[in-house]
Protein backbone atom coordinates (compact mmCIF):
# COMPACT_ATOMS: atom_id res chain seq x y z
CA UNK A 1 0.00 0.00 0.00
CA UNK A 2 0.92 3.41 -0.86
CA UNK A 3 -0.08 6.71 0.67
CA UNK A 4 0.60 10.15 0.71
CA UNK A 5 1.48 13.00 2.98
CA UNK A 6 0.25 16.02 0.39
CA UNK A 7 1.16 19.29 1.80
CA UNK A 8 0.36 22.74 0.42
CA UNK A 9 2.02 25.74 -0.15
CA UNK A 10 0.96 26.86 3.31
CA UNK A 11 1.53 23.70 5.25
CA UNK A 12 -1.61 22.16 4.91
CA UNK A 13 -1.83 18.40 4.72
CA UNK A 14 -4.79 17.26 2.72
CA UNK A 15 -7.19 14.59 3.88
CA UNK A 16 -9.49 12.45 2.13
CA UNK A 17 -12.41 10.33 4.31
CA UNK A 18 -13.18 6.99 2.84
CA UNK A 19 -16.35 5.91 1.86
CA UNK A 20 -18.84 4.38 3.88
CA UNK A 21 -18.51 0.71 2.24
CA UNK A 22 -14.86 0.67 2.70
CA UNK A 23 -12.82 -0.54 5.29
CA UNK A 24 -12.65 1.96 8.19
CA UNK A 25 -15.61 3.68 6.25
CA UNK A 26 -16.13 7.20 7.26
CA UNK A 27 -12.77 7.33 9.08
CA UNK A 28 -10.04 10.29 7.19
CA UNK A 29 -6.88 8.76 5.85
CA UNK A 30 -3.95 10.10 3.16
CA UNK A 31 -4.96 9.69 -0.01
CA UNK A 32 -3.55 6.51 -1.44
CA UNK A 33 -4.19 2.60 -2.26
CA UNK A 34 -2.83 -0.61 -3.35
CA UNK A 35 0.29 -1.40 -5.56
CA UNK A 36 -0.76 -2.88 -8.50
CA UNK A 37 1.22 -6.52 -9.70
CA UNK A 38 4.03 -5.43 -11.58
CA UNK A 39 4.25 -1.44 -10.01
CA UNK A 40 6.38 0.28 -8.71
CA UNK A 41 5.40 1.95 -4.98
CA UNK A 42 6.46 5.39 -6.98
CA UNK A 43 3.85 4.32 -10.18
CA UNK A 44 1.08 3.59 -7.78
CA UNK A 45 1.46 6.61 -6.23
CA UNK A 46 1.56 8.50 -9.32
CA UNK A 47 -1.40 6.07 -10.55
CA UNK A 48 -3.83 6.65 -6.95
CA UNK A 49 -3.23 10.60 -6.74
CA UNK A 50 -3.86 10.71 -10.17
CA UNK A 51 -7.19 8.55 -9.72
CA UNK A 52 -8.02 9.68 -7.06
CA UNK A 53 -7.69 13.31 -6.45
CA UNK A 54 -6.96 14.28 -10.42
CA UNK A 55 -3.16 15.25 -9.65
CA UNK A 56 -0.01 15.15 -11.38
CA UNK A 57 2.77 14.36 -9.02
CA UNK A 58 5.75 16.71 -9.33
CA UNK A 59 7.61 16.37 -6.22
CA UNK A 60 7.26 13.24 -3.99
CA UNK A 61 10.07 11.87 -1.47
CA UNK A 62 9.98 8.55 0.87
CA UNK A 63 8.56 9.62 4.50
CA UNK A 64 8.30 6.55 6.21
CA UNK A 65 7.18 2.86 6.11
CA UNK A 66 4.89 1.42 8.54
CA UNK A 67 2.96 -1.51 9.58
CA UNK A 68 -0.71 -1.46 11.28
CA UNK A 69 -2.87 -3.87 12.20
CA UNK A 70 -6.38 -3.22 12.09
CA UNK A 71 -7.15 -6.91 13.82
CA UNK A 72 -9.46 -8.02 10.98
CA UNK A 73 -6.06 -6.73 8.55
CA UNK A 74 -2.53 -6.21 8.38
CA UNK A 75 -1.24 -3.66 6.11
CA UNK A 76 2.40 -2.57 4.99
CA UNK A 77 2.11 1.49 3.62
CA UNK A 78 5.05 3.80 2.11
CA UNK A 79 4.35 6.92 3.03
CA UNK A 80 5.15 9.96 0.69
CA UNK A 81 5.38 13.49 1.08
CA UNK A 82 3.80 14.95 -1.68
CA UNK A 83 5.28 18.61 -1.88
CA UNK A 84 4.33 19.90 -5.61
CA UNK A 85 1.53 18.87 -8.08
CA UNK A 86 -0.40 19.54 -11.02
CA UNK A 87 -4.00 20.29 -11.35
CA UNK A 88 -6.71 21.25 -8.14
CA UNK A 89 -7.12 18.01 -6.05
CA UNK A 90 -10.51 17.16 -6.05
CA UNK A 91 -12.26 13.93 -5.06
CA UNK A 92 -12.41 12.21 -8.26
CA UNK A 93 -14.19 9.16 -6.30
CA UNK A 94 -16.60 11.44 -4.96
CA UNK A 95 -14.31 11.57 -1.66
CA UNK A 96 -15.01 14.30 0.64
CA UNK A 97 -11.47 16.35 1.00
CA UNK A 98 -10.08 18.48 3.61
CA UNK A 99 -7.19 20.41 4.14
CA UNK A 100 -5.79 20.70 7.85
CA UNK A 101 -3.10 22.90 9.29
CA UNK A 102 0.02 20.85 10.03
CA UNK A 103 1.09 21.38 13.35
Amino acid sequence: MVAAIVVDSEQRILMAQRADWQHQGGKWEFPGGKVEPGETITDALLRELKEELGVTVLISEPFMTLQHDYGDQCVCLAVYRVTSWRGEPSGMEGTALSLAAAC
